[in-house]
């Protein structure tokens, strides 16, 4: 909760939380703690990275709001997969889906058969910055939302992220996750500048690196 505070305080409008590695209830203290330690205004996603079962999913998120959480991403087990639209009905949280829907054919599946309201879209693991749009252009189709987001790559693919970010509609287009570069010690160039959460591209021809250390 700290953390989060921290974090709101610089200017950052959405939060996320890892969930499902611990008891349900231990998780529920956790997202009531940063809950109540973050001013209005402020958004927290929940990851539960494909973890939790049907029944653990809708206790976990049965009596929180769209206004306190904006999604849960992957909330349930693989083998609990085709209840995801189930899911939904039972709670008010938006679900996401991530790693579920990185190559296409998983993402129409799971756009036709209603199991999402947003796709967490990683250009570097769905193909790269076109099919990114691609899928984004998909999502639009169905009526859901998407979020660009990184995993562990370098400044030039979240630089790349960006951009592809920024080149797609924000009528279905939730704000991204893209502040990875805080989980490495060294990276190729620094991030760019931060100003109220937001990353400020540049605005010369090309992704932003003009020069790559250790190079």
């Amino acid at each position: 909760s700290q953390q989060a505070k921290e974090s709101s305080g610089n200017g950052f409008k959405v939060l996320k939380l890892k969930v499902g590695a611990v008891s349900v209830e231990e998780d529920k203290e956790k997202i009531q703690a940063i809950l109540d330690s973050i001013p209005e205004g402020v958004m927290l996603r929940l990851d539960a990275n494909r973890s939790l079962t049907f029944d653990a999913a809708v206790q976990l998120l049965g009596d929180l709001t769209s206004e306190q959480v904006e999604f849960i991403e992957e909330p349930l087990l693989p083998e609990f997969q085709s209840r995801l639209g189930e899911l939904r009905k039972q709670i008010q949280v938006s679900v996401a889906l991530d790693e579920s829907v990185v190559d296409e054919e998983a993402l129409l599946q799971a756009l036709t058969q209603k199991w999402c309201d947003v796709v967490v879209i990683k250009p570097m693991m769905c193909g790269g910055p076109l099919q990114a749009l691609r899928y984004a252009d998909l999502a639009a189709e169905y009526g859901v939302d998407c979020a660009f987001t990184s995993s562990l790559e370098s400044i030039v693919g979240r630089l790349g992220t960006m951009h592809v970010a920024a080149a797609t509609s924000k009528a279905n287009c939730r704000a991204s996750g893209l502040n990875t570069g805080i989980l490495f010690e060294k990276d190729l160039a620094p991030d760019p500048k931060i100003n109220e959460g937001l990353f400020l591209l540049p605005s010369q021809a090309g992704i932003g690196v003009s020069k790559v250390e250790g190079l």
